[in-house]
């Protein structure tokens, strides 16, 4: 089999499929496996550190499925999800697609930008709300500083 300048061989396509080495198999193999085997299942909900989000977004909830980028996964934006997460129980899929985008286009048309519009929907005013304030009410178990000190 010819090869190009870096010593990578070029496989040959038999009758529509593609013949790999083990080695390149193996690679996509595991590279697949983190993407799929990340998803973690927590009290209430599915986290996906690492999956597919649009850009101009930290995360994004389907349903209980929590997905996150990479690094991105603050006590702040966890507890802003799971209220995402209850609003999908709440509402359903069409139920709270129709309230999301009805109150983004809603604010589109009114002349505000994306964010402008992003950040006037219930939802999302709900999911910061609750965010920030358990966050601001936790408590916070300070007993192993003092036991350090």
């Amino acid at each position: 089999m010819p090869s190009d300048d870096v010593g990578t061989v070029q496989t040959p396509v038999v009758e529509g499929t593609v013949q790999i080495s083990d080695d390149v198999a193996a690679v996509a193999s595991t590279w697949l496996r983190s993407r799929v085997m990340s998803i973690q299942p927590r009290d209430g909900y599915r986290l996906w550190e690492g999956g597919p989000v649009p850009r101009g977004s930290d995360a994004l909830t389907v349903g209980s499925l929590v997905i996150v980028r990479r690094g991105e996964a603050t006590p702040y934006l966890l507890r802003h999800e799971m209220v995402h997460v209850r609003q999908w129980r709440r509402f359903g899929p069409v139920g709270y697609g129709a309230r999301y985008v009805g109150s983004y286009v809603s604010w589109r048309l009114r002349g505000k930008d994306h964010r402008g519009a992003a950040m006037r929907i219930p939802m999302e005013v709900e999911a910061d709300w609750v965010a920030r304030r358990s966050l601001a009410t936790a408590v916070v178990d300070d007993s192993q500083a003092r036991i350090a000190s």
